[in-house]
């Protein structure tokens, strides 16, 4: 989920401020997305941070947040799609999704490495 425990013990939402950016991935119509990971974690997991063009800082925006966030800890992860490990929000209200990284390439390089559609 997107909370993290302090210390303490009290749990705290992740903040874009708590990413190291390491790379460009790419960017679409929609957004553009990096390779990340927490701050000072550097032996730590890498991910994918897909962060929205537009704002969406409306009542239906924070209620899709919720969505994302309540799909983000529902059941078991499945090693046939990508985890959302946390929905945040930019600066300008952006919406921002934080994932499963998966480093092997676009599903097109993948494909075409494997010699058509086949073979998934």
């Amino acid at each position: 989920t997107d909370k993290e425990e302090e210390e303490d013990g009290v749990e705290r939402r992740l903040r874009l401020s708590d990413l190291e950016w390491l790379a460009d991935l790419g960017e679409g119509a929609s957004g553009l997305v990096t390779k990340v990971r927490l701050c000072g974690s550097t032996a730590g997991p890498a991910f994918a941070l897909k962060v929205a063009h537009y704002p969406d800082d409306t009542d239906a925006g924070r209620e899709q947040d919720e969505v994302l966030r309540r799909a983000c800890g529902a059941g078991p992860p499945s090693p046939y799609v990508v985890r959302c490990h946390a929905v945040l929000r930019g600066a300008g209200g952006e919406p921002a999704c934080l994932l499963e990284l998966m480093d092997a390439g676009s599903l097109h390089d993948v494909l075409r490495r494997r010699g058509g559609r086949g073979g998934l």
